[in-house]
């Protein structure tokens, strides 16, 4: 398990876990090309809804329903839903990281 906090939930602690892990994920390929396409799949991510809506409804009123709904909303319900399990997590540290 990759976690900055296995090794203490101090300052000092996430460094020494950040410098354990750091060089495993640096020659992890797919993390780096994952990495290094973030604002392309961004991008992707807002642009495919929307291209999508207008096509589907004909109208630019629908791209940009498209757009809201397929974007921002999408991935504030995901964040939120996510961000949720993390916090009601049984995992003392994981639970700690919320407070």
């Amino acid at each position: 398990m990759h976690s900055l906090n296995l090794h203490g939930e101090s300052l000092r602690g996430r460094i020494r876990g950040f410098l354990y892990y750091t060089p495993d994920l640096l020659e992890d390929r797919a993390i780096l090309r994952t990495s290094r396409r973030y604002g392309a799949w961004v991008l992707l991510g807002l642009a495919i809804p929307t291209i999508l809506g207008g096509l589907i409804s004909g109208s630019w009123w629908g791209a940009r329903t498209g757009f809201l709904w397929g974007g921002p909303v999408r991935m504030f319900v995901v964040a939120s839903r996510f961000g949720a399990q993390l916090c009601t997590a049984p995992h003392r540290v994981a639970a700690a990281q919320c407070a």
